[in-house]
């Protein structure tokens, strides 16, 4: 027995004599995860490691304390948390030595998924996405602000479904359905129920669409043909710029951009109500330039070589420049109706826009508009009346001026009720 005891105390002390060098080769990474806004542990978070031969580790999740712990061998890691609700949480460079523990604190910030949001365009009243009679792709208030944007153009590129060309700092083309130009008036463009083109030519500028992106509450498309509400020109698809109003959105906001070309774009929106919120107020503007892309057109010089004296053939201005402005009156008389005045104006200073006979150099380019809109329950009404003014605009081509002071007037009634326990719905009214 003696002998058997002496054996098993030598295999005891030789594994333990191997234990201590193994685990002095290895680190320890722990830490713990709480939420950003109320400071409480969140547990279940899935935690992984990256770096340092950690991609063979499995992964963990916290426990009930937002607590995680790793046995990593010595080097340079990098700590991922992951949870449904919440943004991924990353910290790199975490260095762990032989022996030692690695305390690491992240906080999680919560996020909002809208899941089935609030669509207008489909029907032309209020439903769920999900309940729309068509397909409709959005862009909310919080993707708007993830990103700076020239025109709203900019928010709608990743959309599914949409083509879009870039024709320079502010301009573009965007199609649904068909095939795209630099001259394309195929989708119609709409702000709050009103047309946006410029009125003699249904071209859509989107550089003179008045609204900046502090006011932008979502942006609505719909890919396929919408004529039945719309009218003719909606055959391939609808994008629709919806505002905030100041009686839901109130205070006052600033913002300043700048990037490379000597962009530099700022806009300011302010609005206030009434104490019992029934009536509310809000102005908003921008300013924008920038050095746009140099380019001559060949027909152009040619041009310039047959006629040399004319001082307008290829004289392109590449030194970008518009501003905007507008005021929104919005009155609540009772919690179903709403009366809207608003009003804006873009001036496009200078831009060299793309044209199916050649480049046009924009100079002093003014679009302006009114409406009067109003909703109680079902129905619907409006008038607007949108005037383009094309200052000294000329064609690079020819030097010929570009010659445009068109307006459009337009008024629509709209009113539907259901049947069959809203089973069957019915939309009928007059443009």
């Amino acid at each position: 027995m003696g002998t058997k005891v002496w054996r098993l105390v030598s295999v005891a002390l030789t594994c333990t004599s191997l234990s201590v060098p193994l685990a002095a080769q290895t680190g320890t990474i722990s830490g713990a995860v709480r939420d950003a806004e109320s400071g409480q542990p969140v547990p279940d978070a899935v935690v992984s490691l990256s770096g340092g031969g950690a991609e063979a580790m499995g992964d963990v999740t916290t426990n009930q304390q937002g607590q995680f712990r790793f046995s990593v061998a010595p080097g340079s890691y990098s700590v991922i948390v992951r949870l449904v609700g919440y943004r991924t949480a990353r910290v790199d460079g975490v260095r762990v030595t032989a022996g030692q523990t690695e305390d690491v604190s992240i906080v999680f910030t919560a996020i909002a998924f809208e899941l089935n949001p609030v669509v207008i365009t489909a029907s032309r009243r209020e439903e769920k996405a999900l309940e729309a009679p068509a397909s409709i792709a959005t862009v909310s208030s919080g993707d708007v602000d993830e990103r700076i944007g020239l025109t709203p153009i900019e928010h709608v590129k990743a959309l599914p479904g949409l083509d879009v060309v870039q024709t320079g700092l502010q301009q573009s083309n965007v199609v649904a359905r068909g095939f795209n130009n630099v001259f394309s008036g195929a989708l119609l463009a709409m702000t709050d129920n009103r047309y946006t083109h410029v009125p003699s030519i249904r071209f859509n500028a989107y550089n003179m669409i008045p609204t900046t992106d502090l006011d932008l509450d979502r942006i609505e498309v719909l890919l396929g043909p919408g004529a039945a509400l719309y009218g003719p020109n909606a055959a391939n698809g609808v994008m629709h710029l919806i505002t905030s109003s100041p009686i839901d959105k109130q205070g006052t906001a600033v913002s300043l951009a700048g990037g490379e070309r000597e962009v530099l774009h700022g806009t300011l929106r302010s609005a206030f109500a009434s104490s019992d919120s029934r009536v509310g107020f809000k102005i908003s503007g921008q300013y924008f330039r920038g050095n746009d892309w140099k380019h001559l057109d060949s027909a152009e010089v040619q041009a310039l070589r047959d006629n040399p004296g004319d001082p307008r053939i290829a004289n392109r201005n590449f030194d970008a420049e518009r501003w905007t402005g507008e005021a929104r009156l919005d009155i609540r008389p009772t919690p179903n109706s709403e009366l809207i005045f608003s009003g804006g104006a873009a001036m496009v200073v200078n831009s060299v826009e793309l044209t199916g006979i050649g480049a046009g150099q924009a100079d002093n380019w003014l679009y302006k508009y009114g409406q009067a809109r109003y909703r109680n329950g079902r129905f619907f009404g409006q008038v607007f009346v949108n005037t383009s003014d094309a200052g000294d605009t000329y064609l690079l081509r020819t030097g010929q001026p570009i010659i445009d002071e068109s307006q459009m007037w337009a008024g629509q009634l709209q009113h539907g009720f259901d049947l069959a326990d809203g089973r069957q719905d019915f939309i009928y009214g007059i443009d």
